[in-house]
């Protein structure tokens, strides 16, 4: 208890040093989410503490970065500022396809409703063989065609 303890209070000093105000799980809310209540009537705000869940994304685009090849990068703007974003790769159904979803991810029971934007930049060797790429976010997926291939 002592961590956790600690935990809210460098929240809770990093909120208000952005002049925000922290803001518990039992108030944040995702779209998906849900607050359950326990046996002994305490309200479970674990749906978001150590979660992922699909987030929106606003640009991705081709970029050739000379020797290193051609990377893809992937932005938009986060919900909470202290949520970690990360793609989730994986083939597709069909040989050259391959799926990418954009995730964002919380590791704590506080959240900073502070949206900041994120971009995140993925060499196309660590997708082997990739033609087609179909980017998923919460509202919707596109697909794009892996330029020189």
């Amino acid at each position: 208890m002592e961590r956790l303890t600690a935990l809210a209070a460098l929240a809770i000093v990093a909120a208000l040093a952005l002049n925000q105000a922290p803001v518990a799980l039992a108030d944040a809310r995702l779209p998906g989410s849900e607050l359950g209540v326990g046996d002994n009537g305490a309200v479970e705000a674990g749906f978001l503490a150590g979660k992922c869940r699909l987030i929106d994304f606003d640009s991705v685009y081709f970029k050739d970065g000379g020797r290193r090849g051609v990377y893809l990068y992937i932005g938009g703007s986060r919900q909470f500022a202290n949520m970690d974003v990360a793609l989730d790769q994986r083939p597709g159904s069909r040989r050259g396809d391959w799926i990418i979803e954009v995730v964002g991810c919380t590791s704590n029971f506080l959240v900073m409703p502070i949206p900041t934007p994120f971009n995140i930049e993925v060499p196309m060797r660590d997708l082997p063989g990739a033609r087609t790429l179909r980017i998923v976010g919460s509202s919707g997926s596109i697909t794009r065609q892996v330029p020189g291939r």
